[in-house]
C-alpha cells in the first residue's frame, strides 16, 4: 500500500509528464518540429479591401486578417466566450463616454483610434489591434504581427 508521500510523488510525476507532453505539442506545431517564427504570404494588399477580411489557416490555426484604415491586423478566429467565428463579426469603433471638467455626462461618441470586432454569436467585442476583450480586458485573442512588402501581405507566426 502506498503512503501519502508515495501518492504525492506518483500524482506529481503524472502531472509533470502531462505538462511536458502539452509543452511538446505546443512547441512542435510545424512539420518536422520546426518552431522558428516564419512569415506567411496571405494575399495582395490591393485584394484585401477596406473593412473586409480574409480567413487563412496557418500551421493548423484559423487566423482572420483585416484591413482597416489602411492597416492590416491578424487575430485568431475563435471567440473566447464560446468559440464563435470572429471572421464573421462586425467592425465597430469603440464607444466612449464624453464628460466635462466637472464630471457631467455629455453623451457618447465613437473612438477615432480604437476599433472592435464583435463576435456574431453573443456580442463579445475585441480590440482588433491588441486582441483585448472590451468587457474583460485581462482576456485577449491571440494577435499576429503583419507586414506589407511590395504590395504583398504577410502574417508572422
Amino acid at each position: 500500500m502506498l503512503d501519502l508521500t508515495d501518492k504525492f510523488r506518483l500524482i506529481s510525476g503524472h502531472r509533470l509528464r502531462g505538462l511536458r507532453r502539452r509543452l511538446a505539442v505546443n512547441h512542435c506545431d510545424r512539420p518536422g518540429g520546426d518552431s522558428r517564427v516564419q512569415d506567411y504570404f496571405v494575399g495582395n494588399f490591393s485584394e484585401l479591401s477596406e473593412d473586409n477580411r480574409k480567413l487563412v489557416t496557418i500551421a493548423g490555426e484559423e487566423i482572420v486578417v483585416f484591413r482597416h484604415r489602411d492597416t492590416v491586423y491578424a487575430l485568431e478566429n475563435r471567440c473566447l466566450h464560446m468559440g464563435g467565428p470572429i471572421a464573421e463579426g462586425l467592425l465597430v469603433d469603440r464607444v466612449e463616454s464624453v464628460v466635462d471638467e466637472e464630471g457631467n455626462d455629455l453623451g457618447d461618441r465613437f473612438s477615432d483610434d480604437v476599433t472592435h470586432v464583435v463576435c456574431p454569436w453573443h456580442g463579445w467585442e475585441y480590440d482588433i489591434a491588441s486582441g483585448r476583450c472590451a468587457a474583460l480586458p485581462r482576456l485577449r485573442l491571440r494577435t499576429y504581427p503583419t507586414d506589407v512588402r511590395e504590395g504583398q501581405v504577410y502574417v508572422r507566426r
